[in-house]
């Protein structure tokens, strides 16, 4: 983990980790995918003490900060129902599962909301005026062991009722297809295990489905 490291400035620290996570891609270590960067802290707004790709903070097991939004239709006399993406196959992390209409990383200095109106455009096609919209809700902390290291990710979760004539068109090419979908299919996909670790995003009355049936 980062917290192992000696504190250093950002102009001092960036360079050796570019050289360590150069090293470790050589290897076949972590993934070649680059991203915005990031960098570790202590908070989303504390002084930064490096700057790395986002797609190497779980190499180094550093804390990360995403959006998600959760696309809700509800017409009357039917059961809302969410629009669900599947990520691209050529994803770095992830690759081909269910995931959140729009969700997306924020990089170094971007704000929560303004990364939220630009994946919402990236990932869904979705123009500022809606995505505007978007309700700011819960927040999640993520920690899990995974194969190329930690994933140490603070959620920030939105709501956004969408127009039932709304259908999401990736621009960035990093979704492979959207759906949407009863929220009894979306249940059978937490259970299953479908569906990226980041659906405790999802409203708890998914949640609760998906737990009692």
């Amino acid at each position: 983990p980062f917290g192992l490291l000696p504190r250093r400035t950002a102009s001092r620290s960036s360079p050796q980790l570019g050289q360590c996570r150069a090293h470790c891609i050589t290897s076949n270590c972590t993934s070649p995918d680059l991203r915005d960067s990031r960098p570790p802290s202590t908070a989303f707004d504390a002084e930064p003490l490096a700057f790395i790709e986002r797609a190497a903070s779980r190499f180094f097991g550093t804390m990360t900060y995403a959006v998600h939004l959760n696309g809700i239709v509800e017409e009357p006399g039917r059961a809302p129902e969410l629009w669900i993406a599947r990520r691209s196959e050529t994803k770095a992390t992830d690759p081909g599962m269910l995931d959140n209409v729009v969700a997306g990383g924020i990089g170094w200095e971007m704000e929560i909301e303004e990364t939220l109106v630009k994946e919402c455009w990236e990932e869904a096609g979705m123009q500022p005026q809606l995505a505007a919209k978007a309700v700011r809700g819960r927040e999640f902390y993520v920690l899990q062991s995974l194969p190329e290291g930690t994933q140490a990710e603070l959620i920030y979760v939105f709501d956004l009722a969408l127009p039932a004539d709304f259908a999401p068109r990736n621009q960035d090419g990093e979704v492979g297809e959207h759906r949407l979908t009863r929220i009894d299919e979306v249940a059978r996909w937490i259970e299953e295990g479908a569906i990226t670790v980041d659906p405790v995003c999802w409203p708890p009355w998914i949640v609760c489905c998906a737990v009692t049936g």
